[in-house]
């Protein structure tokens, strides 16, 4: 219930990018919400949403939308996401959610907050039109006064590479080779049982990779099995127990970055960008000679060979850090190194970034 009497709920100052809010704390509603004002403003960041909001008296409400946004408060950056709300009295709310990921704290005898037992804060007081200090500072994508450091970065990079093709593509520049030791003998391992589902995934893998010329059918002596290995986010990656053909296969000693000359690159770095490579292995060809080797089979489908690069041969880092050494000559090896399957750029000011 509201009177006439003073604003004594507990607002705080929100800026993203050039807008600023006015965003009731209320650990009361369930989720984050966002207003008329902020849908307006941010409308093109909007995404659908199936979310019906209940409130108090009773009446639903479908929600317009939801706006991911990241939250910065004091040291502590999360992400939140806002329902919008077209009937909102206020600008903003920050709910229970946002209370429960930045542990706010409600001083009620002093009249300020904080969160994660840091500095207190100042409510916002009605009628603060400047809102000069800002407690909490987002960033919503593509909204900002002024491009950041990172947006001319990233603007800079698509110029460069416009469009991206759906399509994986490959080098022209190295190839792969396997050679096997002297008086090696053909490899040939049994198929592994798998569950129905497991052999479901195999068949969505091989038919993927037939279709963008990873693979290709094979009738080689040469067979090793394949696996089905759950990644930590639940998805699935196929893989082929290569140990036994890396057992007759000659070492290559061709040098891979080692973490302390790594490190010692960082040590100046004010400025870092990684570009990580899309199915890295799988850009690099195999050596014609070299394909029956990497034969592998699925129960139902047949038998397969690589035409890439696969993952888990005894020289593939090798193969990729010479591609990289190829790529990047002594003149930008100072700031240009790659690590495994990854790109890094490291410099001390950001114009060497930018060159």
């Amino acid at each position: 219930m509201r009177g006439n009497e003073p604003e004594n709920r507990f607002f705080v100052n929100v800026q993203i990018g050039k807008f600023t809010y006015r965003a009731l704390m209320d650990s009361g509603a369930q989720c984050c919400l966002a207003g008329p004002k902020m849908m307006q403003d941010l409308a093109d960041r909007i995404r659908p949403s199936p979310t019906v909001i209940g409130f108090a008296n009773s009446q639903d409400e479908s929600s317009s939308g939801c706006l991911p946004v990241m939250l910065q408060v004091d040291r502590e950056a999360g992400r939140v996401v806002l329902e919008c709300v077209k009937i909102l009295p206020v600008e903003m709310v920050l709910g229970a959610d946002f209370g429960r990921c930045w542990k706010v704290d409600i001083g009620m005898g002093r009249d300020q907050w904080r969160s994660n037992d840091g500095p207190w804060h100042d409510f916002a007081k009605p009628g603060d039109t400047k809102m000069r200090n800002y407690a909490i500072t987002a960033e919503c994508a593509g909204i900002t006064v002024k491009p950041s450091e990172r947006e001319l970065v990233l603007q800079k990079v698509m110029r460069l590479i416009p469009d991206v093709s759906v399509e994986l593509g490959y080098t022209d520049k190295i190839k792969h080779k396997i050679e096997l030791i002297e008086g090696a003998r053909p490899v040939c391992q049994r198929a592994r049982r798998m569950s129905d589902k497991m052999e479901k995934i195999a068949i969505e893998h091989v038919s993927k990779m037939l279709r963008e010329g990873i693979i290709e059918e094979a009738c080689s002596e040469w067979n090793s099995a394949p696996v089905i290995v759950k990644k930590s986010d639940g998805s699935h990656r196929f893989c082929v127990d290569y140990r036994d053909l890396n057992k007759v296969t000659k070492k290559d000693g061709y040098p891979c970055k080692n973490m302390d000359e790594i490190l010692d690159k960082l040590r100046k770095a004010r400025y870092i960008s990684k570009i990580d490579l899309k199915s890295a292995y799988h850009q690099v060809l195999m050596e014609e000679s070299s394909k029956e080797y990497t034969a592998f089979s699925v129960p139902g489908l047949g038998q397969f060979q690589f035409r890439r690069l696969p993952f888990g041969l005894k020289c593939a880092p090798m193969t990729f850090q010479r591609l990289m050494d190829k790529l990047f000559c002594s003149k930008v090896e100072k700031h240009v190194f790659a690590y495994l399957d990854d790109i890094i750029l490291v410099t001390e000011t950001f114009e060497q970034h930018m060159v």
